[in-house]
């Protein structure tokens, strides 16, 4: 899609008038999700993760010993945990992005692969979590997964994910309206079109999502593409044919 020219006041002052992508550029700096992602990889160190190499050594031989433990590091703010395959997950505490059905959803990194992705955790509820991992997986959206029995007795599910770019539809839809003065037919056909694909994926797998609304669809605005998120109600449907 070609950019399209808008005016908006706060670039009222640049040479030419901003693209599309200007200006939703300048909204994702604002929204809360982009500004976590930010601040985590700002406690990044040199070789991109939050742990250095000989941490990550002393780190990958305590889980070997004590898979289910988890570890903190007191000047860091996260909490290193593996799972099931004894993969290691840094676990992000300022790193709260939302709520699901079931689950809080926080910042999370892969330390071997340091690719950023999100953990929802679930309490006394490993079903669900399992069903959902199911889910995830259809989707290729699953990285892990890792049941533990905390202090007080209570079973937790740690359900490590993909991190999917975009901001709800709900919030695209509060932007669009609040800080753009105008939507090309085109671009409103493309934000359709990205939306019917995202349904039809879900389709294709045989997948009922069994929440949708728009919070929990996901907009690139810099892209325009379409994703779904949060299945923790989610089932597989059964297709009959005549």
């Amino acid at each position: 899609m070609s950019p399209v020219k808008l005016f908006c006041p706060q670039f009222q002052h640049t040479k030419s008038a901003p693209t599309l992508n200007d200006i939703w550029q300048t909204i994702l700096a604002k929204n809360s999700t982009y500004k976590i992602i930010e601040q985590a990889k700002n406690d990044f160190l040199k070789d991109g993760t939050w742990l250095g190499e000989p941490a990550l050594k002393w780190v990958c031989q305590k889980i070997k010993e004590s898979p289910l433990k988890i570890y903190t590091f007191v000047r860091l703010r996260h909490i290193i945990l593996a799972d099931q395959d004894g993969t290691p997950y840094a676990i992000y505490h300022d790193g709260k992005i939302g709520k699901g059905a079931v689950g809080c959803i926080k910042l999370a990194q892969n330390l071997i692969t340091k690719e950023l992705c999100v953990v929802k955790t679930m309490l006394d509820d490993e079903e669900k979590a399992l069903d959902e991992s199911e889910i995830l997986k259809k989707l290729n959206l699953f990285n892990g997964i890792r049941f533990r029995t905390t202090k007080d007795g209570s079973h937790k599910s740690y359900l490590f994910m993909k991190l999917l770019p975009g901001i709800t539809l709900h919030q695209f839809k509060k932007h669009c309206k609040n800080d753009l003065n105008v939507l090309s037919p085109q671009y409103q056909a493309q934000i359709l079109h990205s939306l019917l694909e995202a349904i039809q994926f879900l389709i294709k797998n045989q997948i009922n999502h069994a929440d949708v609304s728009s919070r929990n669809i996901l907009i690139d605005p810099l892209t325009l593409q379409a994703h779904f998120i949060d299945f923790g109600d989610a089932c597989t449907l059964t297709l009959y044919l005549a």
